[in-house]
């Protein structure tokens, strides 16, 4: 069985859940919300006449984090439409995680994400609309590896992903090298680890950065085909 149909972080709610475990990552949203609302802005101020918006978070996962991000975007831009006195857009929200994630607590929670947001708005009584009863807010998940295509052609607006990219498509097989064309690859002696660690030899740190490279080229290929022109990316990953 493929590693994309049985990964996942820990579902549910307990103590051991991820939902339960991610306050490292929540922070790392937190510390670029200023970068995602400068993108957002730009994106609104070069869009004067959009009545809709294709969002996507890519790796989504599950728990409060999940909609933390989405929470943040319809935010800004719901701010931003109020400052430039312009109608809300429709917002058409796509959570993207491997199949196997726990797509059902994010579904469980998403009466609690609208009531906020009536809360925020207002207490418009309208699904994520905001004062004005614009400008309606739609959630679906799209399950399966953002290293490939995931969207129709030019289908999105603003892409998301935060804490999700250094997550590799699969574990580097060996040392990938080209000699006169030629490319050779060798065995790695990782000792049954699927992560780099401070043992780990540096045939091994090679081979997972030429992965990166492999896999991010994709990532951005993929992502070239999905969003409009002038759309935007806002990529954040751990140091």
């Amino acid at each position: 069985m493929e590693v994309m149909q049985v990964l996942h972080m820990n579902k549910g709610n307990g103590e051991t859940s991820y939902a339960k475990n991610s306050i490292v990552q929540s922070n790392i949203i937190s510390l670029g919300r200023r970068v995602l609302d400068e993108a957002l802005k730009k994106l609104m101020l070069s869009n004067s006449d959009i009545s809709s918006l294709g969002i996507a978070d890519l790796g989504c996962s599950s728990g409060p984090n999940s909609l933390l991000s989405i929470s943040n975007i319809v935010d800004t831009i719901q701010n931003v439409c109020l400052d430039l006195d312009r109608p809300v857009p429709e917002l058409k929200v796509s959570l993207n995680d491997l199949p196997s994630n726990d797509f059902n607590y994010i579904f469980a929670s998403l009466p609690e994400f609208y009531d906020r947001l009536k809360k925020r708005h207002n207490n418009n009584d309208c699904l994520g609309f905001d004062r004005r009863g614009e400008g309606p807010c739609f959630v679906s998940a799209v399950p399966g590896s953002f290293y490939g295509r995931l969207f129709p052609r030019q289908s999105l607006h603003f892409v998301h992903s935060s804490s999700s990219l250094h997550w590799l498509s699969q574990v580097p097989c060996g040392e990938v090298s080209k000699e006169d064309g030629v490319v050779i690859t060798a065995d790695l002696d990782n000792k049954g680890k699927i992560y780099l660690s401070k043992t780990s030899p540096k045939s091994v740190h090679k081979a997972y950065a030429l992965q990166f490279q492999s896999d991010f080229l994709v990532f951005l290929r993929s992502r070239s085909e999905e969003v409009v022109p002038g759309g935007t990316n806002g990529l954040i990953a751990p140091r």
